[in-house]
């Protein structure tokens, strides 16, 4: 009962390691360690006899499955994988040396909208009420990566 246990153990050490792997970067040490993880666990059920080995390799072939399965799912909203994967002008970055230049809103600024500077898309505020799509702003300034805007007023135009 003991081998058994001892076997499970290991291989569930095993498969915490490689789903943890996906989190914690480590560069592969814990795959590694994984790995041995389950060669000890391989080679102890082993020494117990046939059925216990093959029942080992059997079982753990659904869990490594499932459990890299569980983890793509869960790395795929971790907050690392979405800060690599922000597009260009999604308020990742410096953005400070935006500051005075020209826009276009791309959406109406209700405050907030989106706008086009340097041809890159940015999240913005208007510091000023109401924008509407199309209308010309000028950078004012950055806060927690956001632009915030100010309507450039045209001579003859009412906004």
């Amino acid at each position: 009962m003991a081998t058994v246990l001892t076997v499970a153990g290991l291989v569930f050490l095993a498969l915490g390691l490689v789903f943890a792997e996906f989190f914690v970067p480590s560069f592969g040490a814990l795959t590694l360690t994984a790995c041995a993880a389950y060669a000890t666990a391989l080679v102890v059920a082993h020494r117990s006899g046939p059925i216990l080995f093959w029942a080992t390799i059997g079982a753990t072939a659904p869990l490594l499955a499932l459990d890299i399965y569980v983890a793509l799912k869960l790395w795929r909203r971790s907050p690392l994988v979405l800060r690599a994967r922000a597009p260009a002008g999604s308020g990742e970055g410096d953005l400070s040396p935006l500051v005075g230049k020209e826009g276009v809103a791309l959406t109406d600024l209700r405050p907030s909208g989106a706008v086009l500077v340097e041809d890159s898309r940015h999240d913005a505020t208007c510091r000023r009420g109401w924008l509407k799509r199309g209308s010309r702003v000028r950078v004012d300034s950055v806060r927690g990566g956001r632009l915030v805007v100010e309507p450039i007023r045209e001579p003859g135009r009412a906004e």
